[in-house]
């Protein structure tokens, strides 16, 4: 029904993409320097055909995987592209983000506490029983966010993904450190001999 009446053509923002042969032939103002390096769209071409779409132009949608991101657990080293896997982990996203020049904050691997990434990531991936008597992970990333081109939006961004493990990240001792939301151990007895005045209780 469609041959010849459609063309559609994904890229996937790699950084070694050029630009859209039928968008640079088709309009002067798009060149072969239009290659969206680093952005991911489709270039969709209809020919008008009344019997073909007799509504009109199609409505396109897409179901689109995130940005791939650098899993701490499969192995020591953020250049590794074995260890670079997509995923709709928080922690991993906001690790990504903080990590990426391009997007984020574009800090070095050194300045991350890599072991409060894995805590975290670990938090996000646990099974968790839902109505139904099933599970699912207890967090998942599925957000959209904008370019940030202020200190304002990219800490609105930082805090959307640490909302998205009900969580938190903050930069102390010359690391960034971040925690997932989720019950733990006591770390300790608080005691009446701890106390050094006294005290009111209500329930």
């Amino acid at each position: 029904t469609y041959a010849n009446k459609a063309n559609i053509r994904r890229y996937l923002g790699t950084a070694t993409q050029t630009a859209d042969y039928i968008l640079d032939t088709a309009f002067a103002d798009w060149t072969v320097n239009h290659r969206g390096r680093g952005v991911a769209y489709l270039a969709l071409q209809f020919e008008l055909d009344e019997e073909v779409y007799k509504i009109g132009k199609p409505d396109v949608t897409c179901i689109v995987k995130g940005r791939k991101v650098y899993d701490p657990r499969l192995g020591n080293d953020p250049t590794n592209p074995s260890f670079i896997i997509y995923s709709a982990n928080p922690a991993l996203c906001l690790a990504d983000y903080l990590l990426s020049a391009s997007l984020g904050l574009g800090e070095t691997s050194t300045r991350i506490d890599w072991d409060s990434v894995i805590a975290a990531a670990n938090i996000c991936d646990e099974l968790v029983t839902i109505p139904g008597s099933t599970t699912q992970k207890r967090y998942t990333c599925n957000a959209v966010l904008y370019v940030a081109i202020s200190d304002e939006e990219r800490r609105a961004n930082i805090e959307t993904l640490a909302g998205g493990m009900m969580g938190h990240v903050f930069y102390r001792g010359g690391k960034w450190r971040m925690y997932a939301g989720a019950a733990s151990n006591s770390r300790f007895d608080l005691t009446a001999d701890d106390l050094a005045g006294k005290f009111a209780l209500r329930t």
